[in-house]
């Protein structure tokens, strides 16, 4: 009798329970609004509910209630999981939880890597506690601030993605690899014939994607979670180190200052040297189609479409004319800044149509948009470059209040 009371009353609560996908529109529990907000986490959430969903279709009755009730018993312990409810701590948590299913059901229902994309290196812990490490193990660190541009958005950040490719050369002794970058960053990863990679650790600010390794390499992806925040900036590597001793509790054997985005790791490539990769996974896998463009390759598209046009110098001269028109005073000169050294003439930009100011801008410097009259004002966020309005002789952008000596010249 005690036993089906306790039955009945996890039920009770289970009714109660946030279902694993759901309307943001309608999101009123603290935990729905906290995966709403955050695009991987939502997405991660969408992709583990989509999985269920499959299993349950091929699993038995009795497997499938079973499974039923410990779904919705991991649902509501998602808080006790993440007290705080971090994004990063419950994309972890959903990381952790989706390969459990996969270790359980997967050979009833494989998973795809697109279909776990949002959670690929995601864990609880700060380790592969299921490698074994070799006596012989060489541990490579490799990356950078950045590496090279990639056209698209890989997250919501709003920062243009970058590529980085890494070649590992280590025939003789099974190498671990410890990749780093502060942008988002996607890291194509080959090797020479005789090389193992044992696990795959990559840490950023932004979100991190790694393909070209075999599906059954272990990866560890962290963002301040479940490992400290480390990332390479200025050269210094030591971020790097730290995560070694952390993760494999011994520093690594080299590290590896990318240059635009690639790396040769362990000995030097002959000429002619084949590398092999692993097809199973594409950036396909993991971009959001629905994401625009960002950076230097969204102001390309612009341009292409006709939406703005590079400016040719007499947009700043008309602005000067009407700013000085309307302010004769000397000591009102200053608020015209179209002579600041920051701006670049081949960074400037004139809108000639409704416009949306793309995300990513402060990796491209500092690009000037001007206004013409009769044209809406653009939406978006103009915070990474500067707008001068030339209908209302307004600037607006994150150096419009900057002192310069030279601007009134």
């Amino acid at each position: 009798m005690q036993i089906a009371m306790v039955v009945l009353g996890i039920l009770l609560l289970i009714s109660n329970a946030p279902a694993a996908s759901f309307e943001c529109s309608t999101a009123s529990l603290q935990i729905e609004k906290v995966i709403c907000a955050d695009s991987l986490l939502n997405k991660a959430d969408e992709q583990m509910s989509g999985y269920y969903s499959k299993l349950k279709r091929n699993l038995s009755s009795g497997d499938s209630n079973e499974l039923y009730i410990e779904q919705k018993l991991w649902l509501m312990q998602r808080e006790i999981f993440c007290p705080g409810l971090s994004a990063i701590c419950l994309l972890n948590a959903y990381g952790k939880r989706i390969n459990e299913l996969k270790a359980k059901y997967g050979h009833l229902s494989p998973l795809s890597p697109s279909e776990a994309s949002a959670v690929q290196g995601a864990r609880t812990v700060c380790a592969f506690p299921e490698v074994v490490l070799p006596s012989d193990l060489r541990i490579y660190g490799a990356g950078n601030y950045a590496g090279r541009v990639f056209d698209r958005q890989i997250d919501s950040s709003g920062q243009q993605a970058t590529e980085f490719d890494i070649a590992v050369n280590s025939p003789n002794q099974p190498v671990a690899l410890i990749l780093g970058a502060y942008d988002p960053a996607i890291w194509n990863i080959s090797w020479t014939e005789g090389t193992k990679i044992v696990a795959v650790a990559v840490t950023g600010y932004h979100r991190q994607i790694v393909i070209g390794i075999t599906p059954d390499t272990p990866i560890l992806i962290s963002r301040g979670n479940p490992c400290e925040l480390s990332y390479i900036i200025g050269g210094n590597v030591d971020s790097l180190n730290r995560l070694s001793e952390k993760i494999f509790h011994r520093s690594t054997d080299a590290i590896y200052l990318s240059s635009n985005g690639r790396s040769v790791l362990g000995s030097p490539l002959a000429t002619g040297t084949q590398l092999i990769t692993s097809k199973a996974t594409s950036i396909d896998d993991f971009l959001d189609k629905d994401l625009p463009l960002a950076g230097s390759a969204a102001l390309a598209k612009a341009l292409l479409e006709g939406s703005i046009r590079k400016s040719n110098g007499d947009e700043r001269k008309e602005w000067r004319r009407r700013w000085m028109a309307k302010y004769p005073e000397p000591a009102l000169q200053s608020g015209n800044l179209t002579s600041h050294p920051l701006l670049s003439e081949s960074n400037t930009y004139v809108i000639l149509k409704p416009y949306q100011i793309p995300q990513g801008l402060s990796a491209t410097g500092l690009p000037v948009f001007y206004l013409p009259e009769g044209v809406p004002f653009p939406k978006g966020n103009i915070d990474e470059a500067m707008l001068y309005n030339l209908g209302l002789l307004e600037c607006h952008g994150r150096m419009c209040d900057a002192p310069c000596g030279q601007c009134s010249k």
